[in-house]
């Protein structure tokens, strides 16, 4: 019973919400009925309403886990809808049988079913929700008449919509599934087209630019014109910009490599081809223990570091850098600080488009970012990312 245990998959999950809102209102609609409707006694009522209540419990289940993304095994759904159907069989069974209108809560509940468990686990359902509405109403209070025609057809016709419910459920499943396979396979080629982009900006442009840049230091070294050694170091400076935004072109084609490392790993890489493209040494500092983040949220992080990086070789005209990594209880804290010329080159955040897109991101991941300046001179770039949410 492996199988049972096992996570329910993308395509459920996805499909799960309907699930959960549909019990809800199931619920809603039989306790309304069956306390401010006559027909039912008081041991009736207090009856069903325990049923109702040990399905109340197992939806909030499922919604818990659902809202807080937790893993949601195969058993909980199967067992929160076998438990539909044995209540809603309870209540025809005890109240009025064939008369009893509640069997039409019978249709939205396969419908959320098949939803989620499509295919054999669908015609299952429905055929234990048959096998177990027919007797009973048939049998119970005696309100079904065999030898009259109109009972006869309105129970043909109650199994029929039943069976088509199953139908027009698993119809819809597999046009929304279709649905999903074109558009992943439209981001998979998309993600393709991206790929081979940054590969050839990689191998060609980037390398291009880095070897300018080196071949350009060595002039500017040699050349003993004072005027003509000015423009080359300008050209040398040009040149390594040119190259550290040409890789934060590369990381929005490639978002955080594909997810292949985590948020550290990727910070000290960074950290070291920043370094050796601009000769100013970063430290990279980690307190506490790494937590496992979205891939679009350590992009976002990885944007802001690239960024404020970006920054210190640009305006800052410092001799190096820290990026410091904190794990906090609930949220990361992340920092970039230089001993640079001071937080007047950031113009309080509102100079240029690399500051606006920092503030973007850290309001998307749900937290803020600050500049200050440091005692002694240089700039702080702080952004908090509160763990919950990102």
């Amino acid at each position: 019973m492996d199988w049972l245990r096992r996570p329910l998959s993308e395509q459920q999950r996805a499909s799960l919400p309907i699930l959960v809102v549909v019990r809800w209102l199931i619920l809603g609609v039989v306790l309304f009925f069956l306390n401010f409707h006559a027909g039912a006694e008081t041991g009736e009522r207090i009856g069903l309403n325990l049923v109702l209540v040990g399905a109340a419990l197992l939806n909030a289940r499922l919604h818990w886990l659902m809202w807080n993304g937790r893993r949601i095994p195969v058993a909980l759904p199967l067992l929160a809808s076998l438990y539909d159907i044995t209540g809603i069989t309870a209540g025809v069974a005890l109240i009025d049988g064939f008369d009893n209108p509640n069997f039409l809560v019978y249709f939205p509940a396969l419908l959320a079913f098949t939803l989620v468990f499509p295919g054999w686990w669908s015609v299952l359902y429905t055929a234990g929700a048959l096998a177990a509405y027919t007797p009973i109403s048939i049998l119970t209070h005696s309100a079904f008449d065999g030898g009259d025609t109109a009972d006869v057809k309105a129970m043909v016709l109650r199994l029929t919509t039943l069976v088509a419910t199953l139908l027009i459920a698993n119809m819809i499943v597999r046009i929304e599934r279709r649905r999903r396979e074109r558009a992943v396979a439209a981001e998979h080629a998309s993600g393709l087209e991206r790929e081979r982009v940054s590969e050839e900006i990689h191998d060609g442009v980037a390398q291009n630019v880095y070897l300018l840049a080196m071949n350009l230091e060595m002039l500017a070294e040699v050349e003993r014109d004072p005027d003509r050694a000015e423009r080359v170091s300008s050209m040398v400076r040009l040149a390594k910009e040119t190259l550290i935004e040409t890789r934060g072109l590369l990381t929005n084609l490639q978002p955080v490599m594909a997810g292949t490392k985590g948020l550290p790993d990727l910070v000290r890489t960074q950290a070291e081809e920043f370094a050796a493209v601009t000769r100013i040494p970063v430290h990279v500092n980690i307190d506490g223990p790494p937590r496992d983040l979205p891939p679009e949220s350590i992009g976002d992080i990885y944007r802001v570091v690239q960024e404020g990086l970006a920054n210190v070789y640009k305006h800052a005209r410092a001799t190096e850098a820290t990026i410091a990594l904190n794990y906090r209880p609930h949220d990361l804290l992340i920092e970039v600080r230089d001993n640079g010329r001071g937080l007047d080159l950031v113009d309080d955040g509102h100079r240029g488009h690399g500051i606006h897109n920092m503030r973007q991101r850290a309001a998307r991941l749900g937290g803020g970012i600050v500049f200050e300046a440091l005692d002694g001179g240089g700039t702080r770039l702080a952004m908090t990312v509160p763990l919950g949410k990102s």
